[in-house]
């Protein structure tokens, strides 16, 4: 009689529950949902068909047969079956099936402490910072022992930053990204962090849906000048689809976390969104209002200057240093992080996800960064998979590696067979240095035959504002080969091999501008010849054969 008494009791609360709905992700202050009354609904009813049953009040959100096809989060991100679970007075997010959930903004300083994650050594919050993009300060995100075995892991692997996706043919240096990084997957530290954030995000761990934990280190001067961390395309093919809208992948959230405090600069800046205002910035939590940018703050314009100065400073890393105290920034606290969207919850790029990290005024930045993407980072419209057989051409033994993964062991002439997919990206190492890289392509066959080899591909760009002129420089009787002429916003395409070497001259004072010496960390590589790279040289262009030549 008295468990008949309860269970009348729990169904005349569940009767008496009104929850009101948001669709995923658009929660911002003065949004309105729609609040119903689902006092009439069984216990039993699952959440998909409550919210068919609501479908004319939510007619602004989604048609019925999409409601159909949608499930329910709530603040804390986890996801009730049935509307007996529903909390009275609640509020819950509309996410589509084929969507992921993102978090609510709310309003700025809103803090939540985040359930069903692995916590490291104390628990861990989301806080509200910014509505676009949605930016939110992470609690906690790390232990002491996580951050202290990142770093004695990798500090002697770290090598200059590049930018491009891991797979991305156009990966290089650029003059706006000029820290030092480091890959680590399979460290106990990066593992334990790599599935926290998966659990922060609420989404099933699959290392095919990031790019790996990225260390990044900074020391004085060092910056990242603003950008996406989505790769942006115009267009989508079967074989490479980066394009979500259309059913393809690409970055979906990025979580920065702070392995060091920095004494000054450094920030982790969004130069799309604005600083907070005295009243928001009293809504954010005591402990971390000094460390996000409010109007009030200035830069130190003697100090930047004081600092910036030099000939490994470019023409960068002023005008960014005075934009991390203009907009929305927020400064390094160790353990703690920052979690961001690149894509929106209708899977359309976030412009407002512009992003950067500022120039260190003074100690040393150490950070870690893990892109999520919105799916399989390999998948197309049709994931075609393809077996590769890999020759080794050198006359040397090397290593075939897939991503940081040693595949196989090759002597001269042998042949590795590799099942693999498009867009996957091997490379050879002999004695530990790269010599070749591979991307597939899975238009190339289901079954392909590639040498591994010396030869290289490479387009230089001119974005240095000057006209140049091309030599290839021959090393058996230092003459150099005038290969053709490159023009400002000009590019040139051409064949060569490993430590070839290439020359840029002046067109009209004929002084060496720049020097180019192929290596093999891509087959196919695009180099942008900047300001930053040129150097003022007295050497005059050799006279040579002036007949142009495709190396």
């Amino acid at each position: 009689v008295k468990s008949e008494m309860l269970f009348l009791l729990w169904c005349a609360v569940v009767a008496a529950t009104s929850v009101t709905f948001y669709k995923n992700g658009e929660h911002f202050s003065g949004t309105v949902g729609v609040t119903v009354d689902i006092s009439q609904i069984s216990s039993a009813t699952n959440t998909t068909d409550l919210l068919v049953k609501f479908a004319a009040e939510l007619k602004d959100f989604h048609t019925e047969e999409e409601l159909g096809k949608c499930e329910l989060y709530d603040q804390l991100g986890l996801v009730p079956k049935t509307s007996g679970e529903l909390v009275d007075g609640n509020n819950y997010y509309i996410v589509p099936k084929n969507r992921l959930f993102v978090w609510p903004h709310v309003k700025v300083g809103h803090k939540i402490q985040v359930p069903q994650v692995d916590e490291a050594d104390a628990p861990i919050y989301l806080e509200s910072l910014g509505t676009s993009p949605r930016v939110f300060f992470v609690h906690n995100l790390m232990s002491d022992k996580e951050a202290t075995e990142l770093l004695e892991t990798n500090k002697e692997s770290v090598a200059k930053s590049t930018v491009g996706s891991g797979d991305d043919e156009l990966i290089r240096t650029d003059p706006g990204r000029t820290s030092d990084n480091a890959w680590d997957s399979s460290s106990p530290a990066a593992r334990s962090v790599i599935s926290r954030v998966f659990q922060l995000l609420r989404i099933e761990e699959d290392y095919d849906q990031m790019d790996g934990l990225q260390l990044v280190r900074y020391h004085e001067k060092q910056f990242y000048n603003g950008h996406y961390d989505f790769l942006e395309t115009e267009s989508a093919t079967e074989f490479n689809n980066m394009i979500p809208t259309l059913g393809g992948s690409n970055r979906f959230a990025t979580l920065f976390l702070y392995l060091t405090d920095v004494e000054t600069g450094g920030q982790t800046c969004f130069p799309n969104a604005a600083h907070l205002t005295d009243e928001e910035l009293e809504q954010v939590s005591p402990e971390i209002r000094h460390l996000v940018s409010s109007h009030k703050d200035t830069a130190d314009k003697e100090l930047i200057e004081k600092v910036l100065q030099g000939k490994e400073v470019g023409t960068l890393e002023k005008p960014f240093a005075q934009e991390c105290y203009k907009q929305l920034s927020v400064k390094a606290k160790r353990l703690a992080g920052v979690l961001f969207y690149s894509l929106k919850p209708t899977w359309e790029f976030d412009y407002s996800s512009l992003h950067g990290g500022c120039p260190v005024l003074s100690g040393l930045k150490w950070g870690a960064n893990l892109w999520v993407w919105n799916a399989n980072r390999n998948d197309s419209h049709d994931r075609l998979p393809s077996l590769v057989h890999f020759k080794n051409t050198f006359p040397s033994a090397g290593k075939l590696f897939w991503r940081q993964i040693e595949v196989d062991a090759l002597e001269p002439g042998e042949i590795s067979n590799q099942n693999t997919y498009n867009t996957h990206v091997f490379r050879f190492e002999i004695d530990g240095v790269q010599v070749w890289s591979h991307k597939v392509n899975s238009s190339d066959g289901t079954e392909q035959s590639v040498d591994i080899d010396d030869s290289l591909s490479v387009t230089f760009v001119n974005v240095c504002h000057e006209p140049l002129q091309i030599y290839w420089h021959n090393p058996d009787d230092d003459t150099e080969l005038f290969l053709a002429p490159l023009a400002e916003l000009a590019s040139s395409n051409h064949g060569t091999f490993l430590e070839h070497t290439f020359r840029f001259y002046n067109e009209n004072t004929k002084q060496l501008r720049y020097e180019h010496v192929m290596d093999g960390h891509r087959s196919k590589q695009v180099i942008n010849i900047s300001p930053d790279l040129l150097v003022d040289g007295p050497v005059q262009a050799q006279g040579g054969n002036s007949m142009h030549e495709e190396l």
